[in-house]
């Protein structure tokens, strides 16, 4: 019989993986995701909303992969559930791509209420180019 899993926690795992998110332009300070770290609520590594955040196995523990710091995101349950079948190159590929308008785009068909809820929230101006994207470019041309 095999005892609990342990985990990292998701401080240690901010830590092991924040200088190189800020390399490759996820991120753009040190310190920014760890300062945004309550419990378990956070900033997701692919997404870069604020949510719950769940520690996600980048190489599955069914395919060899460990528990250890280096194989674990924080990812949030939109983009934890999206990535649960991709491996190697395709996590990767998938991962470097994502951002808070790809998550719109693709939570709009299934989440829209909450997705509403929270853009009006964490970003109203998001939510006004989506609702109405002739005014919101009619404003852009005139800024120019």
């Amino acid at each position: 019989m095999t005892g609990p899993r342990k985990m990292p926690t998701p401080k240690a795992v901010v830590e092991h993986w924040e200088p190189w998110l800020i390399y490759v332009g996820k991120f753009d300070e040190p310190g920014e995701l760890l300062s945004e770290l309550d419990g378990s609520t956070g900033v997701c590594f692919a997404c870069g909303w604020r949510r719950s955040l769940e520690r996600a196995h980048i190489v599955a523990r069914l395919h060899g992969g460990s528990d250890n710091v280096d194989n674990i995101h924080l990812l949030c349950g939109h983009c934890h559930h999206e990535s649960e079948f991709k491996e190697g190159n395709d996590y990767w590929y998938w991962f470097l791509r994502q951002n808070c308008y790809t998550s719109v785009i693709k939570m709009a068909t299934t989440h829209r209420p909450q997705l509403i809820a929270e853009l009006a929230t964490y970003r109203p101006d998001v939510l006004a180019a989506w609702l109405n994207p002739r005014s919101y470019s009619s404003q852009a041309a005139e800024q120019r």
